[in-house]
């Protein structure tokens, strides 16, 4: 269609969807962007969380740009595209899944010195855990550093008037670590790496809702140090003189109970790096869904509805929970257990470490033992069980209970109860077994192990159960605490071991499933059959046996040379149609002059994606002669006349020699002159 507006901007490589709009919004003499947008598609509201609708719906975003004059493929390739399944929740954010509140739009965070040398906003800088620049080393903002006039996407962010080098001398500066963090993600496609980073950064956000004070300098310094792995020190924060000491568990909850396993396991870490003492004055309005609070305290749903039930913590109506019960909670169980101060409550309601929940929790000092001592002193509760309440109390199901009764393991006394038969368990008789027995599962858990695997790992150490499947009548497999004292828990379930079911082999012998046929080499690769030995050929890969008919291949080192061929590398062919050149253009410009560096895999010629995007970036401003002859409506050798009238200077000179290629800069004033095509 045709568009109305005189100016239409040409997309830069990596430049943010609302980026495109303001600019052809200024260029084209509106002030505002919601203007301009409106202009074009009068549906779009002209709220001011319109553009995030905009930059969220890829659709509706390539629509815009067409009325604006913009190309549909151009447009397509910089929205950011749903995926996520059938409701698409999540965006692709440089080739990167991320959620949809992790892009944000209300403000516009930019590099001012970035923003003054190429005249745009780039697409990392929407990332809520983007802070930094890696080029210049500042921090990004989202005002004027002059003024405080806050930057929007809708706006100009020079508008307010004031001087830019004033602007550009007082941004904030950071350190190497801190700017280099999102792009060292980005460059290797780290998606396990964002997704921490980002559970981090709404971890140390969130302590100002709990009345911690964290200036936007300290969040960037914090979240940098925790990424790495380290501890910081308590003078990174502005203590209150008032307020209750924040546990660690509270502080590091949201990482606690992120969906992403990575980040789980690191604020696990984190807790035993240790965290500093931190001062907050927790509102007591301020309540957590139950999810995030049983993440904070470790627990399961069995043992939160136990606390809830005994009166240790209050839920409210629509299941949340106030964070000032679960900080005092938990900074009262460290009083009575100081030698496990951060073990989830979860472990200490087990008994494999020799605690008492209850009794911590009535104030009576108990004594903390390790995770591999295994006595039991025996809990305050009640005079008598019934199978239920036992069953809770062990941490196991009521049908393993009756197991052990029936092969007469734990006494219980037979009794009625209308037409059901009931089953009484006294506490002497429960506490008796409990120190004597131990559940698999239970010793799993009390180290944060595999509970499926834990059990059969025991017996294949030698470790004989007393009672489970295939020995009695039991359900779960049951061990003597006393044939497993002095042993290292934690070892036995990280070295390899073999099934006593015969269903797995030890780790140094590779299974079926870890080795790959040639077809199935070929399909994880995305390569025909045939081009899997050329691939053996060019040093990529070896075959287990290179002497064999039929090549077979470790699984492992397949997947990982398919993960990084796709995430590092791009073929020429791709990198050549995406400017615009045919593949012996492309090699005569690029590869033949020595500019960039090729392999060849597969049969195909190949170029890291660094080496791409420089030569995107270097294409976009410049271009050979043959090229701007086609843009101009010219023939390929008007440069070389103009060079030599010096009428035109080459912009940059690649190789040397009968083979080298002269670029000349695409906004040359030479070329105006002759132009025959207007765009």
């Amino acid at each position: 269609m045709t568009h109305r507006h005189p100016f239409v901007p040409r997309i830069q490589p990596g430049e943010a969807p609302l980026s495109v709009l303001r600019r052809a919004a200024l260029g084209n003499g509106y002030t505002s962007t919601i203007s301009f947008v409106r202009d074009l598609e009068p549906s779009v509201d002209d709220a001011v969380t319109a553009l995030g609708t905009i930059a969220r719906h890829p659709a509706l975003f390539v629509e815009i740009c067409v009325r604006t004059g913009i190309g549909r493929d151009e447009a397509a390739r910089c929205a950011y595209r749903r995926s996520g399944g059938a409701r698409e929740d999540d965006l692709l954010w440089h080739n990167l899944h991320v959620g949809v509140g992790d892009l944000q739009f209300r403000h516009s965070k930019l590099c001012l010195s970035c923003y003054l040398e190429e005249g745009f906003a780039r697409a990392e800088w929407d990332h809520i855990a983007a802070h930094a620049c890696a080029r210049h080393r500042v921090l990004l903002g989202t005002a004027c550093p002059v003024c405080s006039a806050p930057w929007s996407p809708a706006g100009d962010p020079l508008g307010c008037g004031c001087a830019p080098s004033g602007m550009v001398s007082r941004q904030s500066t950071c350190t190497t670590e801190e700017a280099s963090l999102m792009a060292h993600l980005i460059t290797h496609a780290d998606q396990a790496g964002l997704d921490l980073l980002t559970a981090l950064h709404r971890t140390v956000i969130g302590w100002r809702d709990l009345g911690v004070v964290v200036s936007h300098r300290m969040v960037v310094a914090i979240v940098t140090r925790l990424f790495a792995g380290a501890g910081f020190a308590a003078g990174y924060l502005d203590q209150p003189d008032r307020g209750v000491a924040l546990h660690p568990r509270i502080a590091l909850a949201p990482l606690l109970g992120s969906a992403s396993d990575k980040a789980r396991q690191h604020g696990q870490n984190l807790l035993g790096v240790g965290m500093p003492g931190i001062r907050a004055c927790i509102s007591a309005d301020l309540t957590w869904p139950a999810a995030l609070a049983m993440a904070g305290l470790g627990i399961g749903r069995m043992a939160f509805g136990t606390l809830v039930r005994d009166g240790h913590l209050c839920i409210t109506d629509d299941n949340r929970v106030p964070v000032v019960q679960v900080n005092a909670l938990l900074n009262r169980v460290t009083d009575q257990l100081p030698s496990n101060p951060l073990h989830p409550l979860q472990a200490l309601r087990e008994g494999t470490i020799g605690t008492s929940l209850a009794g911590a929790l009535a104030g009576q000092p108990t004594v903390a033992k390790t995770s591999n001592e295994l006595s039991f002193d025996s809990p305050s509760g009640p005079a008598a069980y019934t199978i239920s309440t036992a069953a809770r109390h062990l941490g196991t199901n009521s049908e393993s209970l009756r197991g052990l009764i029936h092969a007469g393991l734990l006494p219980a006394k037979k009794g009625a109860s209308g037409s059901a038969v009931t089953w009484v368990i006294t506490a002497e008789q429960l506490f008796a077994f409990e120190r004597e027995f131990v559940f698999g599962s239970a010793l799993a858990a009390a180290i944060g192990a595999s509970a499926t695997t834990f059990s059969s790992r025991l017996r294949s150490h030698g470790f004989r159960p007393v009672s489970g499947p295939g020995i009695d009548s039991g359900v779960t497999f049951v061990f003597r605490r006393c044939d497993l004292e002095g042993v290292d828990l934690v070892e036995g379930a990280t070295t390899p071991y073999r099934s006593p079911a015969g269903r797995k082999r030890l780790a140094d012998r590779p299974s079926a499933e870890s080795i790959l046929s040639t077809r199935d080499c070929a399909q994880a690769l995305g390569i025909p059959v045939r081009l899997v030995r050329s691939v053996v050929h060019e040093g990529w890969l070896s075959p287990r046996n290179p002497d064999a008919r039929y090549l077979t291949f470790n699984a492992d080192v397949v997947y990982t040379l398919a993960d990084r061929i796709r995430g590092h590398y791009r073929t020429a062919a791709t990198v050549a149609r995406s400017l615009g050149q045919s593949d012996r253009e492309f090699r005569a410009t690029w590869l033949d002059t020595g500019h960039v560096c090729a392999q060849r895999f597969a049969g195909s010629v190949i170029l890291t994606g660094a080496d791409a995007m420089r030569i995107e970036s270097l294409w976009a401003t410049s271009g050979t002669s043959s090229a701007i002859g086609r843009a101009i409506g010219r023939q390929r050798w008007l440069c070389a006349n103009l060079r030599k009238l010096d009428l035109l200077t080459p912009h940059l000179t690649l190789g040397s020699g009968a083979g080298k290629v002269h670029l000349y800069r695409r906004d040359d004033p030479a070329f105006a002159a002759y132009r025959l095509l207007r765009t």
